[in-house]
């Protein structure tokens, strides 16, 4: 079980604001915003020619989803963990 999959199941707004820093409302309203910024930000990359096409095929990762992407960035800002501990969170 990953951290994101904990988190999810955290039913208490002070424990989920320990973890991220925000309250779930926050998050939930804040993961559209952060999906339009994330698919800008892959499209400049291609039209920079940075990438040369945009990722679709192989595995998906662990960061697979933008709720999963926008929790790893708040609790790496909000705990500061080593790459190691990350390593083993995720």
């Amino acid at each position: 079980m990953t951290v994101f999959d904990q988190f999810t199941e955290l039913k208490r707004d002070r424990t989920i604001k320990a973890t991220i820093g925000m309250s779930r409302e926050k998050f939930d309203a804040l993961v559209p915003a952060f999906a339009d910024a994330y698919d800008q930000m892959l499209q400049e990359k291609l039209r920079n020619k940075k990438i040369k096409c945009l990722p679709k095929g192989g595995p998906s990762g662990v960061l697979d989803t933008h709720e999963k992407r926008l929790f790893f960035v708040l609790y790496y800002l909000k705990t500061d963990p080593t790459f190691d501990v990350l390593w083993f969170s995720f």
